[in-house]
């Protein structure tokens, strides 16, 4: 079990705003910002290039990443620190070996960071093939209708571990079950899962995942995960490259580059500090507890859900229960613009929300581990004020 008060008290921004918006980018706990903090005041006293200084980041780099891959239960050598999880994504389909007339299935929920890069790939020839899911669909429709689309052709499912439009958690395992079987790759976008949700990559089976650092996890701006399966490393060429992709080169034309290795895809100076404050963001989840966290969301998340429901006016478009469900609740207002109803929930109750445009126009909650349940009654009132006026007009 969550402990909210203690998780509380490390958090400023839960002492002067009801923050349910996690999902576009979470507050960071007073742990993460003296981590950066500390960094910046060392480097500085020091200065940047002191052998002592250098040394250290080496060993930051390396406990950053042995942390992520605890994160992911994955092994160190198949995980790479980007800045976020479009990045990560980019990186992949960018590198993977594409052929005229490949095809790309994802489906009509998905972010713009999954749609628009999968649309740039037209240029190399690939087709992109956008399957209809209900935002509340259930595991069996989903995998039903992507796997329809498949044909000879299909080289990826690329979808979203969650979400973002109305909360459904996809059903990574049995596609990952379908595709390696036929050779498609399984790409993940797992922008709403690091911190909201235990993971696994080798239980889930997906050859490639990339997530970030400063929404769930409630760590800095400028941190993410990117995940490859061991083997197909080799598979994935850097698009941008330093040194950090050669085993030696030498001035007479020498060259020879280090395919296996995740190292390939490093460029050169990256921000100590962020990851520093990446790495405790990841140990204070870890010692919460993920699976505490995940409970505490989904707990949350009902109780908004059941609330919701009894406001006349509202319908709630996430899924209301089973493994579809998360800690995000997308809802909308019948006669109330899903900005107008972001507005009234800030400058009535100082709740920060999201609006969806998607779905036809949302609202979007995001429930996580320091939320409680007086908040949730406090963003349902404004809700409820926000339904009963739409009905007087």
């Amino acid at each position: 079990m969550v402990d909210v008060d203690k998780l509380r008290a490390q958090i400023p921004a839960t002492q002067s705003v009801v923050y349910l918006n996690s999902g576009w980018s979470g507050p960071s706990p007073r742990r993460v910002l003296d981590a950066i903090i500390a960094r910046l005041e060392y480097e500085s006293a020091l200065g940047p290039t002191t052998a002592e200084v250098v040394a250290s980041k080496q060993q930051l780099q390396e406990e950053a990443t042995a942390e992520a891959a605890a994160l992911l239960n994955a092994s160190p050598d198949e995980v790479f620190l980007t800045q976020n999880t479009t990045e990560g994504i980019n990186i992949v389909l960018s590198g993977l070996p594409w052929r005229e007339g490949d095809e790309i299935v994802t489906c009509d929920l998905e972010h713009a960071s999954v749609l628009v890069p999968a649309y740039h790939l037209r240029s190399r020839g690939v087709r992109v093939r956008v399957v209809h899911a209900e935002p509340a669909a259930s595991w069996e429709e989903i995998v039903q209708a992507l796997s329809a689309a498949f044909t000879p052709r299909t080289r990826m499912v690329f979808l979203s571990h969650i979400e973002y439009t109305s909360g459904l958690r996809m059903p990574l395992e049995q596609l990952a079950a379908l595709c390696r079987p036929r050779g498609i790759w399984l790409l993940a976008d797992g922008a709403q899962t690091a911190g909201h949700i235990a993971l696994d990559m080798e239980r889930i089976g997906v050859d490639f995942y990339a997530t970030t650092g400063h929404k769930w996890l409630l760590g800095p701006d400028g941190a993410g995960i990117m995940f490859i399966r061991r083997e197909l490393i080799p598979d994935v060429q850097p698009t941008f490259v330093s040194s950090h992709a050669v085993e030696s080169y030498d001035t007479d034309g020498d060259f020879q580059p280090s395919p296996s290795t995740m190292a390939k895809f490093g460029l050169t100076t990256s921000s100590t500090a962020l990851r520093a404050g990446f790495i405790e963001a990841v140990r204070l989840a870890r010692e919460t507890g993920l699976d505490a966290i995940e409970s505490h969301n989904l707990a949350l998340a009902a109780t908004t859900k059941a609330a919701l429901s009894e406001v006349p006016g509202v319908r709630i478009l996430s899924p209301l229960e089973g493994p579809g469900a998360c800690g995000l609740v997308t809802f909308a207002v019948d006669g109330v613009e899903p900005n107008a109803m972001v507005s009234r929930l800030w400058d009535q109750e100082r709740v920060v929300a999201r609006s969806i445009r998607e779905l036809g126009g949302a609202v979007r909650f995001s429930l996580h581990a320091f939320n409680t349940e007086a908040e949730v009654a406090t963003a349902v009132s404004v809700v409820a004020r926000a339904a009963r006026d739409a009905g007087r007009g």
